[in-house]
């Protein structure tokens, strides 16, 4: 007998006895495979008992002073039988009554995916905590992030916003000419996007894993930081703070009014409860003052007050060198007020400064002999040696986009799919391919009704796009009028009677321009002539390629220098061995001057697309009576063989009560998968290195395991035998000193679970004396990449 447990918040919600409750789970579907999906269930009703009232409170009713907030989803899990099924939150949809009387809880449960989005909720880029990548926006700074080949988060790509750069032309703007360099000002700075992605798991709580983040299709792509049309920056905003030790105040403020700790408290003062001068007769005005006096500055660098009003910017005051007390907040004194104001400063520069800081009460009153006078009530706090750093501010420079926006675009970008592995918020992120080749194949044809499978085609797509958000760039622009579509998109009409397929970014791409006879190339944030003039972009995304030569000039602040040898951005890198682009159309590379055809849609998206317009390719309709042993193993990965054919999940519904699964199906005609990655025919050189191999078990969550054997003559393997987790094997490579061919083997052999072995992948180490590959046990090449990190 099969019994379903629903705990919410840890307690245990009692069910109707006869309630169904499905949950369905699909994480891609042949209708829209650019969205990412997760467990959900149909609504269902739980009664109103005593136990389940507590839980929610009786939130039938709304005369109940109740600290349940139906807005608001709970932490929940579902066990079958008490063994542990799904997690995720339980949303309160509403009640029903009876005959006046608490009848039902209308509840739905989602799963963890579902959680990650709530947790981001509408926090933007800008609501990130920025302050382990502090970076000072200095000349030389901004020069070493264009040269340096070091792993920097930060970097200045050459992108104008301000002028059309030029080449060889004599003009003002002809940067290979030293009088009229490309000056560090003039540019935006670009974060990587893997260090976003850490921000965002140290805000959130949450964990990112899986091989593809440290793979340099990955590491290599960061957003260009920019949310103006001008690149004015400021540090990070420095809090003014102070205390009441060493206030001067020459009155009593006695209700909590005036100066406190880091925080001035505007309140309304009953002017009779003061001690009044003995002509007082009646107050004419009353008003409250703040003012900031910023005094003893090191330099000249232009200052920003940021005056925050119950925690919320209320005004920015701007101001250089010293200031004698500027008003910062004024205010009548009216009944119920009462404002607390906090204040941050932000500069242009790295400066030291001194502050004080006064607030003052003044009433304006008429006095006995029928004249005007003045009573002043005030307070000062006075601090010295101030000093702010100069880093830039993150937050007030970063895109405007939602946090689950650019996280769902990046994960579009590859095709990634997101899945919690645990109840701690750890989530595993990898390209879809990886992802099913990492999943099992398993029998079910003696659990299936074979007498009732329905059969259907494949719906297939009338069209399908991808796409950037379209660019305002003169260069894209020149290009669409060209093209007719926008650069990097992808656009294929196939007249077929489905839908479109659309995946279309949050991001925005740039069309480099690569200067005739130089290796240099450039882009810009302008837009058509004649104007040219300067706008703010959707997010962009860039590539970072590898370093190359190139010859221009660069003001720095202090000198002016020739640049020899740069990084460039742009939409290509250069990995293991062979070139890739983030557009999805193959295009022309504007640095190789070569059709790059490693695009976005090729390598992610593909694959699933030509196995569905697979002449073969039907989807199945089938019923199962899963055992609970398989009901809680198969996972949406997994590959089913019904009746020696294979298929894939588009969605499986479960009937948690009665056992009963109901499963959409398509055909499967790609070959057993092989788990270690393959993509490129390249050559390894004989100069040696390393060779680093992703190899991840089968379903690591549930207890599946590898193991790496062989022993090599010209390589040191990593540690050998099994492994429980993904890992990244490291392989040494000795050079080739022997002017012949040469070749290692290792096998790597996948375990179940449950001890079984379900297949083994080999690794050849193919190296000759001047260059080599790495080949599977087919032939076929793997990844490599460089001289000394070859990365399969």
């Amino acid at each position: 007998m099969r019994t379903v447990q629903i705990y919410i918040n840890d307690k245990k919600v009692d069910l109707f006895n006869d309630e169904q409750i499905e949950i369905t789970s699909s994480v891609q579907n042949v209708q829209d495979i650019s969205k990412v999906y997760t467990d959900f269930s149909q609504t269902f009703t739980i009664p109103c008992t005593k136990n389940n009232n507590a839980i929610f409170e009786h939130y039938y009713t709304n005369d109940v002073d109740a600290t349940f907030a139906a807005k608001n989803r709970q932490p929940a899990r579902i066990e079958i039988n008490s063994i542990p099924f799904r997690r995720g939150k339980v949303q309160l949809e509403g009640a029903e009554l009876r005959d006046g009387e608490a009848y039902a809880y209308k509840i739905t449960f989602y799963g963890d995916v579902i959680t990650l989005k709530d947790l981001f909720g509408d926090d933007k880029l800008k609501d990130l905590d920025y302050s382990s990548i502090q970076h000072t926006r200095s000349g030389a700074n901004v020069q070493t992030t264009i040269t340096s080949t070091s792993s920097l988060d930060v970097r200045y790509p050459l992108i104008s916003s301000s002028r059309v750069w030029q080449y060889g032309d004599a003009s003002v703007n002809d940067i290979s000419n030293s009088s009229y360099p490309i000056d560090f000002e003039e540019l935006f700075p670009a974060l990587r996007v893997a260090k976003i992605f850490d921000l965002i798991e140290s805000q959130y709580g949450v964990t990112f894993n899986g091989n593809f983040l440290t793979d340099k299709r990955f590491t290599n792509l960061y957003t260009w930081w920019k949310n103006r049309e001008s690149s004015s920056f400021t540090s990070e905003g420095f809090p003014l703070e102070f205390n009441t030790v060493g206030l001067n105040c020459n009155a009593d403020f006695v209700n909590g009014e005036g100066i406190g700790i880091s925080q001035v408290t505007v309140k309304y003062i009953d002017v009779l409860g003061l001690t009044l001068p003995v002509d007082f007769s009646s107050a004419a005005l009353q008003n409250h003052f703040v003012k900031l006096n910023i005094y003893n500055t090191s330099s000249s660098a232009t200052y920003y007050i940021d005056v925050y009003k119950n925690g919320i910017l209320s005004t920015t005051i701007t101001g250089s060198g010293d200031a004698l007390h500027q008003i910062v907040n004024w205010q009548q004194n009216v009944f119920g007020l009462n404002d607390v104001y906090t204040f941050e400063l932000r500069s242009t520069g790295a400066f030291t400064f001194d502050f004080d800081i006064k607030y003052t009460f003044l009433v304006t009153y008429n006095t006995t002999g029928g004249g005007l006078s003045t009573l002043v009530r005030e307070c000062q706090f006075t601090t010295a040696s101030n000093s702010i750093t100069g880093y830039l501010d993150w937050n007030t420079t970063a895109p405007d986009i939602r946090v689950a926006d650019y996280f769902a675009g990046v994960l579009k970008m590859f095709n990634m799919t997101c899945y919690p592995l645990d109840e701690d918020f750890n989530f595993q992120i990898e390209p879809l391919n990886d992802w099913y080749a990492n999943g099992e194949h398993i029998d079910i044809t003696q659990y299936v009704d074979v007498d009732t499978i329905e059969i259907e085609r494949p719906k297939l797509y009338k069209e399908i796009v991808f796409d950037w958000k379209e660019s305002k760039s003169f260069m894209n622009e020149a290009y669409k009028d060209i093209n007719n579509r926008n650069f990097g998109s992808l656009r294929e009409y196939f007249g077929y009677d489905g839908g479109e397929f659309k995946v279309e970014l949050p991001f925005e791409t740039l069309n480099f321009n690569k200067f005739t006879g130089e290796n240099l190339q450039v882009a810009y944030s302008l837009e058509s002539a004649p104007s040219y003039t300067p706008y703010v972009p959707n997010p962009v995304m860039l590539y970072l390629y590898d370093s190359v030569s190139c010859d221009f000039y660069f003001d720095n602040g202090t000198s002016t220098v020739n640049i020899t040898n740069y990084l460039p951005f742009g939409q290509d890198i250069f990995y293991i061995s062979d070139e890739f682009t983030i557009n999805f159309n193959e295009e022309i590379s504007s640095l190789t001057l070569t059709p790059e055809s490693n695009s976005l849609y090729k390598v992610y998206y593909k694959k699933y697309l030509v196995n569905l317009f697979d002449n073969k390719t039907r989807i199945i309709h089938v019923t199962a009576n899963l055992p609970l042993r398989l009901l809680n193993y198969i996972s949406l990965q997994d590959a089913l063989i019904i009746r020696d054919k294979k298929y894939r999940i588009n969605e499986m519904r479960t009937n948690l009560t009665s056992g009963v699964v109901k499963l959409e199906l398509i055909s499967d005609w790609n070959a057993f998968p092989r788990r270690i990655v393959q993509i490129t025919d390249n050559l390894m050189d004989a100069v040696g290195g390393k060779v680093v191999v992703p190899v991840k078990p089968v379903k690591p969550n549930k207890g599946g395991t590898f193991v790496l054997s062989g022993t090599g003559t010209f390589t040191t393997p990593p540690r050998k035998g099994g492994y429980t987790t993904e890992e990244n094997l490291s392989f040494t490579v000795a050079a080739n000193a022997t002017g012949a061919d040469r070749i290692d083997q290792y096998e790597v052999e996948f375990f179940a679970p449950d001890g079984t072995s379900i297949g083994t992948d080999t690794i050849v180490i193919a190296q000759s004396g001047s260059t080599g590959n790495l080949l599977t046990e087919s032939g076929s090449n793997l990844i490599t990449e460089g001289l000394d990190n070859i990365t399969v």
